[in-house]
């Protein structure tokens, strides 16, 4: 007669094997540490050692190689960072086409050769990104729905990047966009609300808009927009309030208006020296700031959009030189009355 008791007993030892085997399938399937491939790499034993695995539990990182790389086709996870830089001759990343997630960073930089990310369609997430100095018509289409959760950086892109990132809504590491001279907006990123690091825009010749931040309300660092010489206005930070650091709008000699900085309430310092602003309309809601230096604005002769903050913060340092007119704090708070 076959008890209750002697039946779970008869399927917890039939079990057991069972999950034995599975544990020791899926550790077959790990290549413990990290893997370097670089010229003087042993490819030999390289690919013995990565052959059947699907995870990496530490980096991978491929410098300066010249070789074939499709034997990485069956990595589905690297727990570390994956850096793929000075590697001439590589002009898409189907050697890993099977790739779905990437704990650490993805560091694709310095590959002069490279045109596309082909091959990334499949990567879900990654805790961070970086696509720096590669190949100015690079295609980046393949990473349109990646998910990224720490920093992003874009540089040195010849073309406009439509395609959105539909995923990136929050990050908590940096957001920079520099040096790309064929960027005219941001409209790959329209759903971008909150950074937990800063913003950096940089040096981009022919960005003429901010369009594609219009969900940004919040940046807990530092917000710097410098040295974008076609920048004519602030269009798409409509929703930004508070900077949690400095903001910083400088040397964008074509800009002409703060006015999309309308509901801007808080940020720690401020930093405002452009060439063409005649007045600081969309201060207007400013309520808090510990520091405000406004200067080399050489055609700025209306400050009355700072009064409301100058009256809220009798502790504000307020610092301006080499603008057009360069009044007192008493003189704006009188003289805008």
């Amino acid at each position: 007669m076959i008890t209750i008791k002697n039946t779970a007993r008869f399927l917890l030892f039939t079990l057991i094997p069972l999950f034995s085997c599975q544990k020791e399938e899926t550790l077959n399937k790990i290549f413990d540490g990290n893997v370097v491939i670089w010229p003087f790499s042993d490819m030999k034993s390289i690919r013995k050692a990565l052959d059947g695995k699907e995870i990496i539990s530490g980096r991978l990182t491929i410098s300066d190689y010249f070789g074939d790389l499709s034997f990485l086709n069956n990595i589905r996870v690297i727990k570390g960072d994956f850096n793929l830089t000075n590697c001439p001759r590589i002009s898409d990343l189907t050697f890993i086409s099977r790739l779905e997630v990437v704990e650490g960073i993805v560091r694709l930089e310095f590959n002069h050769d490279l045109v596309s990310l082909k091959g990334l369609e499949n990567l879900d997430s990654a805790g961070s990104f970086s696509v720096y100095d590669n190949h100015r018509d690079l295609d980046v289409s393949a990473i349109a729905d990646i998910r990224v959760t720490g920093g992003f950086r874009l540089a040195s892109l010849a073309r406009n990047v439509q395609t959105p990132f539909l995923n990136i809504r929050i990050l908590s590491g940096d957001f920079t966009i520099q040096e790309n001279p064929g960027l005219t907006d941001l409209s790959c990123l329209p759903n971008l609300e909150k950074v937990g690091g800063g913003i950096y825009i940089l040096s981009n010749d022919t960005l003429s808009s901010l369009q594609g931040l219009n969900s940004l309300t919040r940046v807990d660092g530092f917000f710097r927009i410098v040295y974008n010489g076609d920048l004519r206005g602030l269009d798409g930070l409509s929703s930004l309030k508070t900077v949690g650091g400095e903001l910083t709008i400088n040397g964008n000699l074509k800009l002409e208006s703060l006015n999309a900085l309308s509901q801007l309430e808080s940020v720690q310092n401020i930093i405002i020296g452009n060439s063409k602003c005649f007045d600081l309309e969309g201060l207007n809601h400013l309520m808090f700031a510990d520091r405000i230096v406004i200067r080399q604005n050489a055609e700025l002769s209306n400050f009355c959009a700072i009064r409301p903050v100058l009256l809220a913060n009798d502790s504000i340092s307020l610092y301006i030189n080499k603008n057009l007119l360069n009044p007192t704090r008493d003189e704006i708070i009188l003289g805008c009355q």
